[in-house]
C-alpha cells in the first residue's frame, strides 16, 4: 500500500518519512475543526443540510471551490493510501480518520466534486459533502 503525504499547495506529495513523536504531522483544520471533528459535529460548520432526512448526515455548499478549499484545507498531514474501488482520491489522518474525495457525485452532476469522511470504530460515523444542486 502506497502512501504519500498531502501537502498544503495542490497536488504536492512526496513519499512518507517514519513519523517520530518530534515530527508528528498536524491535521488539517477549516473553521477551527479536524475532519474528524467535522465528522462528529455532522458537519455543522460546514454548509447547510439538506432538506428532508438521510440516512447519514450530508452536508451541501453552494459552489465547487467551497469543497476545493475544504480538501485542501483539510488534508494536511494526512497520507494518500491506495485504494483501486475507490473512484478518487483516499487520504489518512494520523488518527485513522479517512478523507476521499472525488471529482464527481455517484448522486449528482458528472462535474460536482464530492468529500466523503469517516471516522474509525465499532459504529460507523460518516459525513458526505455535495453541491446543492437547487433542490437540497
Amino acid at each position: 500500500m502506497g502512501r504519500t503525504v498531502a501537502g498544503a499547495s495542490a497536488g504536492a506529495q512526496k513519499p512518507v518519512q517514519p513519523v517520530t513523536a518530534s515530527a508528528a504531522r498536524t491535521m488539517g483544520r477549516w473553521k477551527g475543526k479536524t475532519a474528524t471533528e467535522h465528522v462528529l459535529n455532522g458537519g455543522e460548520d460546514i454548509g447547510h443540510a439538506p432538506k428532508g432526512s438521510r440516512s447519514m448526515p450530508i452536508r451541501l455548499v453552494d459552489t465547487a471551490a467551497e469543497i476545493h478549499e475544504l480538501h485542501a484545507a483539510l488534508r494536511e498531514g494526512a497520507v494518500v493510501v491506495d485504494k483501486p474501488r475507490y473512484d478518487g482520491v483516499m487520504y489518512e489522518f494520523p488518527n485513522r480518520t479517512i478523507m476521499g474525495f472525488r471529482t464527481h457525485s455517484s448522486s449528482g452532476g458528472d462535474d460536482d466534486p464530492t468529500l466523503d469522511l469517516k471516522v474509525p470504530g465499532k459504529i460507523k460515523v460518516t459525513l458526505k459533502v455535495h453541491i446543492d444542486d437547487g433542490q437540497g
